[in-house]
């Protein structure tokens, strides 16, 4: 028939497989933190990093927010714990979170505070590290693999347990806290009355003066004082650093232990602005307690821009360690070890494993690889490989981020299975969850007048996410971009990406993904998914499009180092001293100048 246009037949879409076990594992959200699962063996996707932690050094897991920090100290202290009688290394978990033990109510000086930390520290470490033996003893078959008698085993064990926890509960934070009154008494004569004692005797001869000594004597005692005041002491526990080191050595040595791991998560909870001594001198008493042993070792995971590990720089005495020499570096989750297509595969075990442990009926997806899922699976949830492809792109390659909006669209679908998660689908979780990172910066603060409008300004203009920042501006922007990166609204550019000549002279980053795909979404008014294009300039002059401007930052606020509290540089106690006015302590961490006249 003529003016008919024939098309063919609409595909019809494959209903999802096993819609019913689907819908069981997607029925409550998937929990965000790792400690509250926990069965992280069962659970982890190795990538290698888990490796580069089986070895003595003490070293430091760097990641923000999400990025599985906890989740790798929870699979090596797990590990050891399931494997502890055949390889003879414990790991004992601490989270910097528990030592926060601190007075109410009255201002505490840094070192009193750190020592207070420290010393709850040192008694949950003592605690688990009780209980993990105990755990031991308990076996059998590890009792048999100790030579001697098994009574006296047992009884040198549980001695050097007691004298352990006794050695760690000296100086407790409450002794730590507390003050004392002492009071002094001091008798004075009047100096009136010994100077006419003197005078009088001058005046008597020999005899007399020997017959009125006891009128003379009493005269004086009459006008003498006592006078007895009071004075407040801080009480200086002193921890007992050597004696906690040698009992747990010894108590490793009689156990015929290879190693002890000493785990430490949340390092930043110390003190999160990074400003104060706490995490250095923290830092510090874990240096004079467990270094120079080869049967300790410590593994701290942290944000790196949260930390602080010593005073370096600063003219006092060195305090803390030193990344490079006693801490090293073994794995920085903010970088991406994993090119795009094992991005994607990593995210697909990551997803399928979680709801493997929900729903065990799910394992008809498994293959023989690994582990690993059928490309079913993707499938049975995604409409097609380039919307699964999609979402883990705007998850910047951190788990917690994937997880999150995982937890968005099946809330989205109502936690149902009968239809497919689209393109449109992601992309609209994506722009929320971006949009409700950047409602968190405070407005008209350095970080929210840096994204908007200087980095805004830059990407639009250029149409890709990178923007470069000049390093001779940078030392005045490191809190805006710290928070920035904190807050996942911007992400590093890979350095190895970066060509050598522009890496002195300019700091690299890409604008987070999904606030990108909102700002580019007003530009382009509907014309479909931008291309998401961030290969780094071949030329310098294309390269200059990509500086950002900071014409248009206003400098008339300031922002504390201590409280992160933003007010107007007008403020009075910052004019006068350089005060913060909400926390009252120096704004800029730096010793306040001498008031104005």
């Amino acid at each position: 028939m003529r003016g008919c246009l024939v098309t063919a037949p609409a595909r019809r879409r494959r209903p999802p497989l096993y819609r019913e076990q689907l819908e069981r594992a997607l029925r409550t959200p998937l929990p965000l933190r790792s400690e509250l699962h926990g069965n992280y063996l069962d659970l982890f996707v190795d990538t290698g990093h888990l490796h580069l932690l089986r070895n003595p050094d003490w070293q430091v897991v760097y990641g923000r927010r999400g990025t599985g920090k906890t989740f790798l100290l929870g699979v090596l202290q797990e590990e050891a714990a399931r494997s502890l009688s055949e390889s003879r290394i414990m790991s004992i978990f601490v989270t910097a979170q528990d030592c926060l033990v601190s007075p109410v109510g009255r201002e505490v000086p840094d070192k009193i505070r750190a020592l207070g930390y420290f010393q709850t520290f040192t008694e949950l470490l003592t605690d688990r590290v009780a209980e993990s033996v105990d755990r031991l003893t308990a076996d059998t078959s590890f009792l048999d693999t100790l030579t001697g008698r098994r009574h006296h085993l047992l009884d040198r064990i549980v001695g050097l347990q007691y004298e352990l926890l006794v050695a760690a509960q000296q100086g407790a934070p409450v002794v730590a806290y507390s003050s004392f009154e002492t009071k002094k008494s001091e008798q004075r004569t009047r100096t009136r009355a010994r100077r006419a004692t003197v005078g009088a005797q001058a005046r008597l001869g020999t005899k007399e003066r020997a017959a009125g000594a006891s009128a003379v004597l009493a005269r004086s005692s009459e006008s003498s004082s006592t006078d007895q005041t009071a004075t407040n002491h801080e009480s200086g526990a002193v921890p007992r650093f050597a004696v906690v080191r040698q009992k747990l050595i010894e108590l490793l040595e009689v156990l015929r232990l290879r190693h002890l791991n000493i785990l430490v998560d949340e390092w930043s909870t110390l003190d999160p602005t990074a400003s104060l001594m706490l995490q250095p001198l923290f830092a510090d008493y874990l240096k004079r307690s467990f270094a120079g042993s080869s049967l300790i070792s410590i593994k701290i995971a942290t944000n790196r821009y949260q930390t602080r590990f010593s005073n370096r720089g600063t003219a006092g005495r060195y305090t803390g360690l030193e990344l490079g020499a006693d801490l090293f570096e073994a794995v920085n989750l903010d970088r991406a070890v994993l090119d795009r297509r094992d991005l994607e595969s990593f995210f697909e075990l990551l997803l399928f494993k979680r709801l493997l442990h929900r729903e065990p009926q799910l394992a008809v997806f498994e293959t023989r690889d690994h582990g690993r899922p059928d490309d079913q699976f993707v499938l049975s949830i995604f409409r097609d490989r380039q919307t699964f492809a999609e979402l883990v792109h705007g998850s910047a390659g951190i788990p917690r981020n994937f997880l999150i909006l995982v937890n968005d669209l099946v809330r989205r679908h109502s936690h149902r299975a009968d239809r497919q998660w689209s393109m449109a689908d992601v992309q609209l979780c994506l722009r929320e969850r971006s949009l409700e990172g950047q409602s968190d910066i405070e407005y008209h603060s350095e970080a929210s007048q840096l994204l908007s409008p200087c980095i805004r300004e830059t990407v639009l203009r250029t149409g890709n996410r990178l923007f470069l920042v000049d390093k001779t501006a940078k030392e005045t922007l490191d809190r805006a971009l710290a928070e920035l990166l904190e807050k996942r609204i911007i992400h590093e550019y890979p350095r190895l990406d970066v060509p050598a000549a522009v890496r002195h002279a300019y700091a690299a980053y890409l604008l987070d993904y999904g606030l990108w795909l909102d700002w580019e979404r007003e530009s382009d008014r509907g014309t479909g998914r931008p291309e998401d294009s961030t290969v780094f300039p071949p030329n310098r002059q294309d390269r200059d499009k990509h500086v950002i401007r900071l014409n248009g930052l206003d400098r008339r606020t300031a922002t504390c180092a201590h409280c992160d509290a933003v007010f107007p540089r007008e403020a009075r106690p910052y004019v006068m001293r350089r005060l913060c006015p909400e926390c009252y302590r120096p704004a800029d961490d730096a010793d306040p100048p001498d008031a104005a006249p």
